[in-house]
């Protein structure tokens, strides 16, 4: 289906579903269940499958019993860390790392030389509106992230919180 993310997770298939496309004043009729894993699965043996010519289908799927632990089963956890080019590191690779993976990632090698937190900032604000008079909506809306200050000063660290799965932004822009 062109969904790069969806090769690397098995998924289980629940429940097929269709409903009949009737050209007669674009009327469409209810959707019914074409094959159930719980029915037909179990216990006649059958493969999902539907046979009915223009249908439109829906597909109920299941993933994996650890994926509601993390995005990968060797590295639990829902938080990751994006690192890419620098002034530094011109030259260096975009790398994303997950879930525990980032304990090692981050760990030195002796204890004493782990970064400390000295201060934490949360800071909050509003989206500018361009010119415009702001909405109801804008008034209350704000975007709002902690920041993260080291005792060996040489970097701080931004943090947000999102949706499982989602990415931040304004109108499907990355912000």
């Amino acid at each position: 289906n062109g969904w790069p993310g969806l090769g690397t997770m098995p998924l289980e298939i629940r429940q097929i579903v269709g409903r009949e496309s009737n050209s007669f004043v674009g009327r469409q009729m209810g959707w019914s269940t074409l094959w159930d894993c719980k029915e037909h699965g179990r216990y006649q043996g059958k493969e999902p499958s539907y046979s009915k010519a223009n249908l439109e289908i829906r597909a109920r799927l299941r993933g994996p019993v650890w994926s509601a632990h993390g995005w990968s089963q060797s590295s639990p956890g829902f938080v990751f860390w994006v690192e890419g080019q620098t002034c530094l590191r011109p030259d260096a690779p975009l790398t994303v790392t997950y879930g525990t993976d980032l304990i090692r990632h981050f760990k030195c090698e002796r204890e004493e030389d782990d970064p400390l937190n000295t201060k934490v900032h949360m800071i909050s604000h509003r989206y500018a509106t361009g010119g415009r008079s702001e909405t109801q909506r804008e008034r209350l809306t704000y975007h709002t992230l902690i920041l993260l200050e080291w005792n060996h000063a040489e970097y701080c660290t931004v943090v947000e919180i999102g949706y499982l799965n989602g990415l931040g932004g304004y109108k499907g822009k990355s912000n």
